[in-house]
């Protein structure tokens, strides 16, 4: 995407890793055919590609908006305010504004501490934080780190929910490791 809509230059070595980590992660993602279940779990892989091809276009996006010079905090602000407005008409279809305002109303203290730490720190923080980085490295770059996801989230599944992480899985997430590690090499400079 950055190539083709941003006009950015990747070298050799990047085409083979994101090449070879691309090969990974299409491993990855089709692995629930070959496992135990059938491929019941396919059909959430197809959500998370499709996923990704929409955040493939909100980066491009993202970088058109920073090269204009506007403040990555305003950024992700402006993008809440819009994905509030536009989740608006949705929620009202289904619930009526006294049962939203009596949901509201009967809901612990922590549980709006936990959507107000969501919104700080996993929401403002780390989407401007992530939108700083992308306006200093091309998207492509930015993107190779994409394909780390899925062994970082495997990881996090074993431990937190006891998931199994498959042989299948994990030559994927071995090759998706080694096509980002060519891809991000740089040989060291002669000082």
């Amino acid at each position: 995407g950055g190539v083709i809509f941003l006009k950015e230059k990747i070298s050799k070595r990047e085409k083979i890793g994101a090449t070879i980590a691309f090969l990974g992660t299409t491993l990855t993602v089709i692995e629930p055919i070959f496992g135990n279940n059938n491929g019941t779990f396919l059909s959430g892989n197809i959500f998370l590609v499709g996923y990704l091809v929409v955040d493939v276009a909100s980066a491009i996006f993202l970088k058109k908006l920073l090269r204009d010079k506007i403040a990555p905090f305003a950024l992700t602000n402006l993008s809440f305010v819009i994905g509030f407005l536009t989740l608006l008409p949705v929620l009202f279809n289904y619930f009526s504004v006294s049962e939203i305002a009596n949901t509201l109303g009967n809901t612990k203290p922590i549980y709006h501490l936990g959507v107000l730490y969501m919104a700080i720190f996993s929401g403002t923080i780390a989407y401007t934080l992530r939108a700083k980085g992308e306006k200093t490295i091309e998207v492509g770059e930015a993107g190779l780190f994409g394909y780390l996801t899925p062994i970082f989230s495997a990881i996090l599944a074993l431990v937190f929910l006891s998931e199994q992480i498959t042989p299948l899985f994990m030559i994927g997430g071995l090759i998706v490791f080694v096509g980002v590690t060519l891809a991000e090499y740089k040989k060291p400079r002669n000082t």
